[in-house]
């Protein structure tokens, strides 16, 4: 067994984002089958835990209560759901600034914390000093100027910046999950988003022909775009087609309502199907009725023009043909079960998804079971952060 390992992540556990949630699981149980000695810590709305992940289980070690004012509290004024969100970062850190002189470990892995504030780099400073190697994980790096005509997101986009350079000294690597494959920055680390294959089970189809079954799960933002599919469903409908094609949309998030508004004013309410957080068995059960799954259609919408998201992953490892906009390096062009549409914002074409489905039953009718070797042997947590427990 290796050393101490801490994994730090400013994000609750008992908040509606169950992908990030199940990720930070996935990738402590990951390190910890990577021979470390693997502790989380992880904030909620009333309190920070701190765990230790062995054997795939994880058990409490402490919890830190937050102040009254701290607390997180979904009801009040934006500002004041701001102050306390700092208040309770500014706890959170200090709490485990503490324990991390009794753990001593030998590596410290943090998921990007935003705003860098000065108890953060106090952190740092900390764990530099008693040897622990810092390593730093950046999702969708690098990050790019949303542009001067933006004046909120380009401050914020310039403060980060700025606040990123004092930080970087301190750290042992930056963690970049990035669509791009090669980046000239001897401390920069790319990796790909994985999967946990133990939580994340081969599906049950039950074939029917007649009907097309997609499935999105997102905490569903503008990026996703799934307004695509609304409009290529009501395209399609117009048609009055004999096949029957539905969406299970499941996850909650900011895009949501109007995905709602969009299906009740095109009158697709009886092929749209919108489900709200989802998880463990009820997922399952979903999924096991699906023939393919959605991916990111919008990453366009973010100037991002690549794609490593966490869906395509599990689509993969469950055995599901998924719909992408942009390319993701870990399924290449020789890669059969994903198809690939234009990064803009036109409409799903639903025939031309059809033709797809019924191409790769026709021609691999064991699909479900060469996606899930693929992902066996490629897409596994173990498998992308095992360039970080060699460092």
């Amino acid at each position: 067994m290796k050393g101490n390992l801490l994994y730090i992540a400013f994000i609750r556990e008992d908040s509606e984002a169950l992908g990030f949630v199940k990720k930070i699981h996935s990738q402590c149980k990951a390190f910890n089958n990577l021979g470390y000695n693997s502790f989380l810590y992880i904030s909620t709305a009333t309190e920070a835990i701190l765990y230790q992940i062995s054997n795939n289980e994880k058990k409490v070690v402490k919890r830190f209560e937050y102040s009254v004012n701290s607390v997180f509290n979904n009801d009040s004024k934006l500002i004041n759901k701001k102050l306390s969100n700092l208040r309770r970062y500014k706890e959170f850190m200090e709490f485990i600034e503490i324990e991390t002189k009794h753990l001593k470990p030998e590596k410290v892995y943090i998921r990007r914390i935003k705003p860098i504030l000065p108890v953060f780099i106090k952190y740092l400073k900390e764990c530099n000093r008693i040897g622990s190697k810092v390593y730093f994980e950046f999702p969708d790096y690098p990050t790019y100027s949303p542009g001067f005509n933006k004046t909120l997101q380009y401050l914020d986009y310039l403060y980060d910046k700025l606040a990123f350079l004092r930080v970087r000294k301190y750290l042992a690597k930056i963690v970049g999950v990035s669509i791009k494959k090669n980046i000239k920055d001897k401390k920069v680390i790319i990796i790909k988003n994985g999967i946990d294959l133990q939580e994340t089970k081969l599906r049950s189809l039950t074939l029917n022909n007649k009907e097309l079954h997609l499935i999105g799960v997102a905490n569903v933002g503008f990026w996703h775009a799934y307004d695509r599919i609304l409009k290529g469903l009501n395209e399609y409908y117009s048609t009055n087609p004999t096949k029957k094609v539905y969406f299970h949309m499941v996850g909650e998030g900011g895009a949501k309502k109007e995905l709602e508004d969009l299906s009740k004013s095109l009158k697709l309410n009886k092929y749209v199907i919108f489900y709200g957080s989802k998880g463990g068995e009820e997922l399952a059960e979903i999924f096991n009725k699906c023939h393919m799954g959605i991916g990111i259609l919008g990453n366009h919408r973010k100037n991002l023009f690549g794609d490593s998201s966490l869906k395509n992953r599990e689509y993969c490892a469950r055995g599901l043909p998924f719909i992408i906009a942009a390319e993701d390096y870990d399924f290449g062009e020789d890669f059969p079960y994903s198809m690939t549409i234009p990064p803009d914002d036109s409409k799903l074409n639903i025939n031309e998804v059809i033709d797809f489905y019924e191409e790769i039953v026709l021609n691999s009718p064991d699909y479900m079971m060469k996606m899930r070797e693929y992902a066996e042997l490629n897409l596994t947590w173990e498998t992308k952060l095992k360039v970080v427990a060699e460092d």
